[in-house]
């Protein structure tokens, strides 16, 4: 079989040029560091490409080459779960596929393959994959979790068995960081491992984004911005309120433009709540913020949001927690400015999959603060040039470097310092200085 035709048979529908071109890359025996990919464009199927990969490699006899473990980690706890809808029909599609005995010839366990969640208060299937390394796995989870066990800290496990967790993280192991803009300092830290790794089964590591701030070893090619040009044009009108405030703009556009699905991305967990108490017996609407405990994130429903009532007007009221990695659409977004990375990805919520003739994205500008004010004004000149908002737009004019958010700073590592944490039972790394960055004033 092809690898169009191991695709289709997972997932249903036909790969994308760029899926092609990655599954080659990976059974070259070797993954890009960068990929910049436009929102919408199938980043999570990187799972279906690599277990196509595997499948090649095992049907053909050739060495295994790819790591048997994925991780695919993202700075997200309700797109860790929203991935998981993807990776388990993956493995229930594969078992009647010739795939699953070629997997049960490299294991010894019967199951030869589990996807796992490994994330805050929910871990699910790990425990298979610590009883038989030798499994199959995709692990979903979040940076602090992967990144902790791959140097030493296994976040949630007493120190005693950190040796373990560094041995499946950092052999035979694959770690994709999604939306690697919000987790620069963990990029920063998986090739940190790669350069002085000394691993004897192969070790990957790939950042993907699609408001990537590094130079991208992997883009679109012609051929993807001709086969995706549909979601790429798809209809966004911008339009800029300025000397506003959020709280002012909302009502009025919610109560003047026809919409059916409406996302308001508000700054502040307290600003979302007081949002959503005055307009929830209005509309049918939703909260997210990121100080929900994660057991309240995982019981929000986003159906409305991908298959929508004509009848019913539905309102996500979300902070900075849903503005990454949700797949979900409206036709009418609102949003405060913030800076340019942030607003595209916002953005990329709104008719994102070319459902809709017409769509809105409102960017509400009040004034300015002195915080943030060179990022912010450097977004606003960025915006106002480009032709529309589109997905296309966005990504054919790349975001100038003064409009991207301020990243911490972070731990610089080397090589005495890998070895430091590989013999110490009880490592001193700070480890979340090392992962997410170290905030400084001014």
């Amino acid at each position: 079989m092809s690898f169009s035709e191991k695709f289709k048979t997972l997932t249903g529908y036909e790969p994308y040029h760029w899926q092609v071109a990655l599954f080659q890359r990976f059974i070259s025996g070797c993954a890009p560091r960068h990929l910049h990919l436009p929102t919408a464009a199938g980043k999570t199927h990187v799972m279906t490409i690599w277990l196509c990969a595997i499948w090649h490699q095992l049907e053909t006899g050739a060495q295994l080459t790819i790591p048997r473990r994925l991780f695919f980690a993202v700075d997200r706890r309700v797109v860790v779960d929203q991935s998981e809808e993807i990776a388990s029909p993956l493995i229930e599609n594969l078992k009647a596929t010739p795939l699953w005995e070629l997997l049960k010839s490299q294991v010894v366990s019967e199951t030869p393959i589990v996807v796992s969640i490994l994330r805050g208060q929910r871990v699910v299937d790990y425990g298979n994959v610590i009883q038989d390394p030798s499994l199959f796995a995709i692990i979903l989870c979040t940076p602090d979790m992967v990144f902790s066990r791959l140097l030493g800290g296994a976040y949630g496990d007493s120190p005693r068995v950190a040796s373990r967790e560094m041995g499946l993280v950092g052999q035979d192991a694959f770690i994709v960081l999604d939306e690697a803009h919000i987790s620069e300092a963990a990029l920063e830290v998986l090739g940190f491992v790669e350069k002085h790794r000394g691993s004897v089964k192969p070790f990957w590591g790939m950042g993907m984004s699609a408001t990537i701030r590094q130079d991208a070893d992997f883009t679109l090619l012609d051929d993807d911005l001709s086969q995706m040009s549909s979601r790429l044009t798809a209809p966004k009108k911008l339009e800029i309120v300025e000397e506003s405030t959020l709280m002012e703009t909302v009502e009025n556009v919610l109560n003047n433009k026809q919409w059916s699905r409406a996302i308001v991305y508000v700054e502040s967990p307290k600003e979302a709540v007081k949002l959503y108490k005055k307009l929830h017996t209005q509309y049918d609407t939703t909260l997210l913020t990121g100080t929900m405990r994660g057991y309240e994130k995982s019981k929000l429903d986003f159906s409305a949001f991908k298959v929508p009532d004509p009848l019913t007007k539905t309102l996500l009221i979300s902070t900075s927690a849903g503005e990454v990695g949700l797949d979900i659409s409206c036709d009418l977004l609102i949003t405060e400015i913030t800076t340019a990375d942030r607003l595209a990805q916002r953005a990329g919520r709104c008719n994102r999959w070319a459902e809709c003739s017409e769509a809105t994205v409102v960017v509400v500008v009040p004034p300015l603060k002195k915080e943030r004010r060179e990022e912010v004004e450097a977004t606003i000149s960025y915006i106002k040039a480009l032709p529309n908002i589109s997905t296309g737009a966005l990504y054919a004019n790349p975001i100038p470097l003064e409009a991207f958010s301020r990243t911490p700073l972070f731990l610089s590592l080397n090589r005495a310092s890998l070895a430091q944490i590989a013999n110490t039972t009880y490592p001193t790394l700070k480890m979340a200085h090392a992962i997410r960055g170290v905030e400084t004033e001014g």
